[in-house]
């Protein structure tokens, strides 16, 4: 349900399984992702401040939507929220407790 603002939309469900399930925000996981990895890969500047102005936009834009979804899913998105790592899934992979 990516949207370009946060929004909520009279059929939205909140989704913990698939890639939900390791990772709250897996289309943000996979566009820095890509982004670090093309930066690491062509070796240029501008490729590393592209990743870092997505990273700060992202950032900001995560915030937005996690508060927008407390409001929204009160109890089982804090419950979702306090389970699934907010990017990484490191500490799941390694069998360590995910970091909300």
């Amino acid at each position: 349900m990516w949207t370009p603002l946060p929004s909520v939309r009279s059929d939205h469900v909140l989704r913990t399984d698939g890639p939900y399930a390791i990772t709250r925000h897996p289309i943000y996981t996979g566009v820095l992702g890509m982004l670090l990895c093309t930066a690491l890969i062509i070796q240029h500047g501008w490729a590393l401040a592209a990743f870092g102005l997505a990273a700060v936009t992202l950032r900001a834009k995560i915030h937005r939507e996690e508060r927008l979804l407390c409001e929204v899913f009160g109890q089982a998105y804090e419950s979702y929220r306090a389970r699934v790592p907010r990017l990484l899934p490191l500490g799941g992979l390694m069998g360590l407790r995910p970091v909300p």
